[in-house]
């Protein structure tokens, strides 16, 4: 699954930390997320991918194996 925009992008120095837990650029925000969607896939076996520019937007694919690869199914 791709999802995608084409907002302000994330600024190289936020990148590496958006998917810790608690970490947020956002006044109101949590932090919690992107951490918790990154643990729920990666539990499924799969992996979370960001790609970002700045200016440009950003793209995150999330990749799940088919049914009976991954976890030893």
């Amino acid at each position: 699954m791709v999802v995608a925009d084409t907002g302000a992008g994330i600024p190289p120095d936020v990148l590496p930390r958006i998917l810790d837990l608690y970490f947020t650029t956002k006044a109101d925000g949590t932090g919690v997320g992107l951490a918790v969607t990154q643990q729920i896939v990666t539990a499924h076996g799969g992996t979370l991918e960001v790609d970002s520019r700045v200016g440009a937007g950003t793209t995150m694919t999330v990749r799940l194996p088919s049914s009976g690869e991954g976890r030893g199914a």
